[in-house]
């Protein structure tokens, strides 16, 4: 694109020598490297900083990182600026390092503002470095003068993404804040210039003593990512997508908490258990009842789906919530007492519902004085249903039989009651 003779704008005229300006048609036709990943899916290249609360394994990730490079033939320079050699060898030995020639440690460095900077490039240039780990920041960082502090962040870091484009990666150890807002750049210690400056992001979160933690990934070239990894003794271990990880780890925790109580224990004594929320807790049992983790036996109370064998299936080791039978049997028609078997002082009312598809059978009811045999009749339609007229509802008609309502109902109900 030619700029020798701009006419309209005195910009391109006055800067054209330190910037290169490109047309729409140029972009679209040129064909540009895709960037990379350092380390596959958690590490990409240029500038990254990795951000986590004191004493959780920050340095024992970035460790990790240094030793998986260096075992692809790259050679790393790892600043460990808050060590002294002998942590480094206990950690080493904690790892399992094996002996690489292309990992280097340095303990000292000046700060960028003090000389750091020219160090930096002196020996990357002359050992030919490909990755450099400095650990932490705050060792590196220039002084803070005070007066524009996210200027101040951002130079810094713009040094150092200058520094790295193009020829080598770079990791910064840094720490997040405390509370911090709900973005998660904002939980990084310091003004946005430095989150603003950098190429990735990676927070790492895990409560000190428990294994399980997240790596978050936030990238400018790749898509957000959040991973799930385990801690223990030293090593770092990434077990899968943080989602699945975390909901599978939540699930476990609430079937130990019914294993605790006893197998079978409702909503708010689960979530009493855990000390967690019952609404959070109520969500993962729906996605455990989905998946025949939990057995949901009534409303808010959830059991363990093991049945304990006590000479017929179905048994099942109980708290004092009352009987439960299999599921799908509690309630079902016909187990509760039959229909025409109920009795009252002083009469006995009984029902017939006839069979679907078995209609022409005879049916045995318990009657007035005795047994009596009915004969379910074809059945008539509402409109023709008509009462005998010799036999007229009321005292001067005698009342209505028996057989007159089981006809006139079709045979599908008949009541009946006989007083003493």
């Amino acid at each position: 694109m030619g700029l020798e003779e701009p006419k309209e704008s005195s910009l391109f005229e006055a800067r054209a020598h330190v910037f290169k300006v490109w047309t729409v048609g140029e972009l679209l036709k040129a064909d540009f490297p895709p960037p990379k990943w350092i380390l596959p899916n958690v590490l990409p290249e240029g500038l990254t900083l990795l951000a986590g609360r004191p004493k959780i394994g920050k340095s024992f990730l970035a460790m990790k990182f240094a030793f998986e490079v260096a075992k692809k033939g790259g050679k790393v320079l790892y600043l460990a600026l808050e060590d002294h050699p002998a942590r480094l060898k206990e950690r080493l030995e904690k790892l399992g390092a094996e002996e690489l020639p292309n990992l280097f440690f340095v303990t000292s460095w000046r700060k960028l503002d003090a000389g750091g900077m020219e160090d930096l490039k002196g020996i990357v240039e002359k050992e030919s470095i490909d990755f450099v780990i400095t650990d932490p920041w705050v060792k590196l960082a220039p002084k803070r003068k005070g007066e524009n502090l996210y200027e101040e962040d951002y130079k810094a870091f713009s040094l150092l993404h200058e520094f790295v484009k193009g020829r080598l990666g770079m990791l910064v150890v840094h720490h997040l804040r405390k509370g911090g807002g709900e973005d998660e750049l904002e939980k990084v210690l310091g003004t946005t210039g430095v989150v603003g400056a950098v190429d990735t992001i990676l927070i790492l979160k895990r409560v000190r003593g428990e294994k399980l933690g997240t790596l978050n990934l936030i990238s400018r070239d790749f898509p957000e990512t959040e991973w799930a990894l385990t801690f223990e003794e030293g090593c770092w271990k990434i077990e899968g997508k943080a989602e699945e990880v975390l909901l599978e780890e939540h699930q476990q925790k609430i079937v130990r908490a019914l294993e605790a109580l006893g197998g079978i224990a409702t909503l708010k004594e689960i979530s009493g258990y855990l000390g967690e929320d019952q609404r959070v807790v109520h969500k993962h049992l729906l996605k455990l009842v989905e998946r025949g983790g939990v057995v949901r036996e009534r409303r808010g109370v959830y059991s363990l789906p093991i049945l304990k064998e006590e000479g017929e299936k179905g048994k099942r080791e109980k708290k004092d919530f009352g009987d439960f039978g299999e599921k799908g049997e509690k309630g079902e028609k016909g187990e509760k007492g039959e229909k025409g078997e109920k009795r009252a002082d002083g009469f006995h009312l009984f029902t017939f519902h006839g069979e679907k598809g078995r209609r022409n059978e005879s049916v045995d009811t318990q009657g007035l004085e005795g047994n009596f045999t009915f004969s379910p009749i074809s059945p008539i339609s509402p409109p023709s249903c008509t009462f005998s007229p010799q036999k007229t509802p009321g005292p001067e008609g005698g009342g209505l039989t028996v057989e007159d309502v089981v006809r006139f109902f079709g045979g599908e109900v008949v009541e009946e009651k006989h007083l003493p």
